[in-house]
């Protein structure tokens, strides 16, 4: 089994390497950012823990990722209304359009990688996918 394992690993690798590849240019964000950036649009306003909680990482290395992302003009800080200790994180324009722009680039690019796949094989891959990440999760 250790083997299949290795092959798995190896296969999904290369996937995301074909979906970075499929960009044209070296990606200045990673998916990561992107991730988060969907999160931030779902949510409207999240706090900086929930972001890091979503991303599975530490408040710090959240705080981090978004600090570039504002540098960047992507994100916007505010205080919390209700508690001025907190931070709360949301898109700016600049943040929206770079984010459903990134969204059609991956797109195509998977449609691409996908096109080898018959319709049935498609149906396969999702029920699998579904299976794998457990259930329908639109983040």
């Amino acid at each position: 089994m250790a083997s299949k394992d290795g092959t798995i690993v190896s296969l999904l690798f290369g996937i995301g390497r074909k979906m970075r590849d499929g960009e044209g240019e070296a990606p200045r964000y990673a998916m990561l950012h992107f991730h988060a950036l969907r999160y931030i649009e779902g949510k409207g306003k999240p706090l900086m823990r929930e972001l890091a909680a979503f991303l599975r990482v530490t408040p710090p290395a959240a705080t981090l990722l978004v600090e570039g992302l504002v540098k960047d003009g992507l994100l916007a800080r505010s205080l919390d209304v209700k508690d001025r200790r907190a931070v709360r994180i949301m898109l700016t324009q600049k943040g929206k359009t770079f984010l459903a722009q990134g969204i059609r680039k991956k797109m195509r690019t998977l449609k691409k990688l996908f096109s080898v796949l018959s319709p049935k094989e498609h149906d396969q891959l999702i029920a699998l996918l579904r299976k794998i990440g457990g259930g329908d999760q639109a983040v």
